[in-house]
């Protein structure tokens, strides 16, 4: 099973992730604010969202369409990490933007 799996990932496509500006910066806050408490939660952060962008480079269409609606009409995607964060991406071509990193409360008002 795992041969077969291997075997299928080499031949899927492999897409470059970019993480903007201000999704960068967002989840700089969330390190920032969990290690003021306890820096391992950061340090448990950290290797999660390393995880998640790692696993956006290989079909990264499997993850759910968000259910938000927005103006222009893109598809946009999430995945949840850390028990209670989700990083929001759009595909476009071979290419995942990573465009927002929110604590799973917070409300999606805009993304571009």
């Amino acid at each position: 099973m795992t041969s077969m799996l291997n075997a299928y990932a080499m031949r899927t496509t492999y897409y470059s992730v970019q993480i903007t500006q201000r999704a960068r910066e967002e989840n700089d806050n969330i390190i920032a604010y969990l290690a003021q408490e306890r820096p391992s939660a950061a340090a448990k952060h950290i290797l999660a969202f390393k995880e998640q962008i790692a696993r956006l480079h290989w079909l990264p269409a499997r993850f759910p369409k968000i259910r938000e609606r927005f103006r222009n009409r893109r598809t946009y995607r999430h995945v949840l990490f850390n028990d209670r964060y989700r990083l929001v991406f759009r595909i476009q071509r071979r290419e995942v933007i990573v465009l927002r990193v929110l604590h799973q409360a917070q409300l999606l008002i805009e993304l571009e």
